[in-house]
């Protein structure tokens, strides 16, 4: 049996936080708790809140991860002018979705992700610790070594390293620029900050989405999406 969602949307641009990059886990059924977030976020879009409609796509992504709700995500972060969490998204939705994305998906998504780059600058962070969590303003990226840069709005952010001891450092990016921060845990050496202590595990929840979601960073645009179930 199938359950199917579908608005009429319009987009408009707003605010919005930031997002972790995580890896795509195996897949299983979608949980309750997903659907709802699913479904929650769509009324939003229905009533023009864009800010409340990706924190529940986000919230619908961490309790059951699927590339197709990063499409979603992507879309909804670039309306709300956060071009950092659209690019990532978009990125790893067009990493884990391969081959079963179709093609004019593909190039709208290409297409959008060469504006985002204008907007955003990337760090690359170099440890020497193979595993360390790598966090930026306080959500992980990743281990060591990062697969990618990490995209982030112009200005000052913090990156804390976790792993056999912890190194805190700050960072200025700007908008089309790459920055290189190289970070050795091995030993402490004179002239480095004092080590903190702390690190944020992190766990997925997995589970299986078949969604198809359409959303457009403009005026106006129908768009469907469809949570099915057997």
């Amino acid at each position: 049996m199938g359950l199917a969602l579908a608005a009429m949307l319009a987009v408009a641009p707003g605010v919005a936080s930031g997002a972790p990059e995580v890896p795509q886990p195996a897949t299983i059924e979608p949980t309750p708790e997903a659907r709802e977030a699913n479904a929650r976020a769509i009324e939003l879009v229905r009533s023009r809140d864009f800010v409340g409609a990706l924190a529940y796509f986000q919230k619908a992504y961490d309790l059951s991860p699927s590339y197709l709700i990063l499409y979603d995500i992507g879309k909804m972060a670039a309306a709300t002018r956060d071009p950092a969490r659209a690019l990532d998204a978009f990125e790893r939705y067009l990493e884990q979705g391969a081959a079963e994305i179709e093609p004019e998906r593909r190039r709208e998504v290409e297409s959008e992700m060469r504006e985002l780059r204008r907007l955003v600058g990337a760090l690359t962070v170099e440890v020497d610790e193979v595993g360390a969590e790598i966090e930026v303003d306080g959500r992980l990226r990743g281990r060591a070594p990062l697969e990618r840069p990490v995209w982030l709005d112009p200005g000052d952010h913090r990156v804390v390293v976790v792993g056999s001891r912890t190194e805190t450092r700050r960072v200025n990016v700007e908008a089309g620029d790459t920055e290189t921060l190289s970070v050795k845990l091995a030993a402490a050496t004179i002239g480095e900050p004092p080590v903190e202590t702390g690190g944020v595990p992190v766990g997925l929840r997995t589970a299986a989405w078949v969604a198809a979601g359409v959303f457009a960073v403009g005026a106006t645009v129908t768009g469907t999406l469809a949570l099915v179930t057997e």
